[in-house]
């Protein structure tokens, strides 16, 4: 997959791709590729409507379903909920098993760890699921969503049946652990904790997150892993500085048919 996220097991970067990986040692395995749908329905900062549109969305995720794609990472924040209504339309349509995961946005304002069974709620039927594989915490804010009340409401949304596995993402090693500790208390663990990691991006293996996920079991998913096109040979040095990051089907490195801008 062209557009994708990339998944470790605790190991760094340079190990080969082409395998599966379970994540969190839960069982539930998925490719070690996943597609990301940042992108999907995001008019402000990505342009939909104007240089996509559906049409190309859709040519994303039929071309990772012709590779090995089964993995779909998406968040209630991307287009305003319109990525997670779009990869639930599509989904719906496959017969084969997928994969999703979303993610929970702890905004100011929410009223704290009250929001999660709404947000939730709203997140399933935009995804047209009774279950999410994988729900993920998109960033910590210690200020209105304590970490061990917030793993509380999401153990009991694991009970209730409305999520399997759980995840956190932009979290420090230390907000990743102290996350995992109040779900361990529960009977829990973390499955995964997505941040940015690439070659030109490797941080994890210096703060302590890459650690962190190799003591608890927790799958790494890196997000960003090609650097939005910089490792693809996407740019060259003719082009203007904060351009657009979009590509056409012709362009090197893009993302194939039609002219979705890449989750890279």
């Amino acid at each position: 997959m062209r557009a994708h996220i990339n998944l470790q097991v605790g190991n760094s970067m340079e190990d080969q791709l082409g395998g599966e990986v379970d994540l969190g040692r839960s069982g539930v395995v998925v490719p070690d590729v996943g597609l990301g749908g940042w992108q999907w329905g995001d008019k402000g900062r990505w342009g939909f409507g104007t240089g996509y549109g559906p049409s190309e969305i859709a040519d994303a995720f039929l071309g990772a379903l012709e590779g090995r794609g089964r993995f779909f990472d998406t968040a209630e924040v991307y287009g305003h909920g319109t990525s997670e209504q779009v990869l639930g339309w599509m989904a719906a349509r496959v017969p084969e098993p997928l994969v999703l995961a979303t993610k929970f946005a702890p905004l100011p304002g929410r009223g704290g760890v009250r929001a999660v069974p709404e947000a939730l709620r709203g997140s399933l039927r935009r995804l047209r699921r009774a279950t999410v594989d994988l729900y993920q915490v998109h960033w910590a804010d210690r200020d209105e969503f304590d970490i061990e009340a917030l793993m509380e409401v999401l153990a009991g949304c694991v009970r209730g049946g409305s999520v399997r596995l759980l995840g956190v993402s932009n979290f420090t090693a230390a907000e990743m652990l102290t996350a995992d500790d109040a779900l361990r208390a529960r009977g829990l663990s973390l499955a995964s904790h997505q941040v940015h990691y690439s070659l030109l991006h490797r941080a994890p293996e210096r703060d302590g997150t890459l650690a962190a996920c190799r003591e608890r079991g927790a799958t790494l998913i890196a997000y960003s892993p090609l650097e939005q096109g910089v490792l693809t040979g996407r740019y060259d040095p003719r082009a203007a500085q904060g351009a657009a990051r979009r590509v056409t089907a012709s362009s090197p490195g893009g993302c194939g048919r039609g002219s979705l801008p890449c989750s890279t």
